[in-house]
């Protein structure tokens, strides 16, 4: 007795909600072989996923055209991820995006592995909501024209980027709201990035090469309230951010205030997150921050001599610091050496009375009972709660 077959007498679009889940588009169209009714119900599938080869194994489309002209010019198209491999010919990338261009309304992914030489453009696709790159290392130009729908990109490893991002995020996207742009090169135009956006809320810019210490970063986003600087280039470059919104901060750069500046910003803030780097400037500019993390990058012992200054005595006050505000205290990349035990000493010498603290050891390091029974001890008369790993501590 052959069994009913309830999924095939499902409503089409139910079908195609559920071969929008599996891994590839090539394993949707594979299922045409279990049924006509199941036949060519992958070319209206709302979600497309290849992963694109230099040709075309036994069995699959005999090329990307195929795959592009198979699929249902009625079919309303919401996501294109596809997956390149190194070798591919750069005519077959440029055909895919080509299709995302005219077919595409909402997100778009792209990711190549090593380097391709050739220059390709990124059309400029109306519809698009969302456009994520990733491992871009062909040579990429951004196209002329106006991405009116699109509200985030990220470019995330792009080493061959061309084309002025700044011109495109103020010209071209009048709704973006995220950019985030990590490991790339290539987007400084005439010595300087300039955005103004007056739909941006969301900003990071990470590890972006070629900025020079003479370059200069201007941002004006009436609309932005995060905002991660980290890591681009010469961290000493000039950058002016005009940001009225601005709540979160994430601060990886120099901050000089003849050359940097954050303007129009409340001076109170959310999140401040900074390095040694930044010096004590930038936390001049703000009155009251609720949420704070400051990494510290610590010289090793060999660097520093017996009869080094920074071992006296007297360069480890605090000068009376009111930190009676502070609710919530976490310590990473502890590891109970002298250095850090004095740190909390200094710490606890100030005004504090927090309510919960966090230490975090080192992944290579092992607090015994006693260290944290000690540092307990150094603790409770300002802290009601404190907690390790494996252990807690309750006044």
């Amino acid at each position: 007795m052959v069994a009913e077959d309830r999924i095939s007498a499902l409503p089409d679009e139910v079908i195609q909600a559920i071969l929008a889940c599996l891994p590839t588009t090539a394993a949707a169209a594979r299922t045409s072989v279990l049924s006509r009714r199941w036949r060519g119900l992958w070319k209206c599938v709302p979600e497309l996923s290849f992963h694109v080869e230099p040709k075309a194994p036994p069995g699959a489309f005999s090329s990307t055209a195929d795959a592009v002209d198979a699929y249902s010019a009625s079919a309303e198209l919401n996501r294109l991820t596809l997956d390149v491999d190194p070798s591919t010919p750069v005519p077959r990338i440029a055909h895919w995006l080509h299709f995302a261009s005219l077919r595409l309304a909402g997100a778009q992914g792209i990711s190549t592995g090593h380097k391709i030489r050739r220059l390709i453009e990124l059309p400029v696709n109306e519809r698009a909501t969302r456009i994520e790159l990733a491992r871009i290392n062909f040579q990429l130009r951004l196209g002329a024209g106006a991405f009116t729908s699109l509200r985030a990109l990220r470019i995330n490893g792009g080493k061959f980027v061309h084309g002025d991002v700044g011109h495109l995020v103020s010209t071209q996207c009048p709704r973006l709201r995220e950019l985030e742009m990590s490991n790339v090169g290539g987007v400084v135009a005439a010595g300087h990035i300039s955005i103004s956006s007056t739909s941006l809320q969301r900003l990071v810019f990470r590890r972006i090469s070629g900025i020079s210490k003479k370059d200069r970063i201007v941002v004006a986003a009436p609309s932005l309230y995060y905002l991660a600087l980290e890591n681009c280039g010469d961290r000493s470059a000039a950058a002016t951010i005009v940001a009225p919104m601005l709540a979160d901060l994430i601060w990886n750069h120099s901050y000089d205030p003849s050359r940097h500046s954050i303007k129009d910003a409340d001076r109170q803030i959310y999140r401040l997150a900074v390095t040694c780097r930044s010096n004590t400037a930038l936390f001049q500019r703000f009155d009251a921050v609720d949420k704070m993390s400051l990494h510290l990058s610590m010289l090793p012992k060999s660097l520093c001599s017996h009869c080094c200054k920074c071992l006296e005595p007297g360069s480890w006050k605090t000068d009376g610091i009111t930190l009676d505000s502070l609710e919530e205290l976490e310590i990473t990349s502890f590891t109970g050496a002298e250095d850090d035990t004095e740190f909390l000493k200094l710490l606890f010498g100030c005004k504090i009375k927090l309510r919960r603290m966090a230490i975090h050891t080192r992944k290579d390091v092992s607090l015994s009972r006693e260290a944290q029974k000690h540092l307990w001890d150094l603790a409770r008369p300002h802290c009601i709660v404190l907690e390790f790993e494996t252990t807690q501590f309750h006044r």
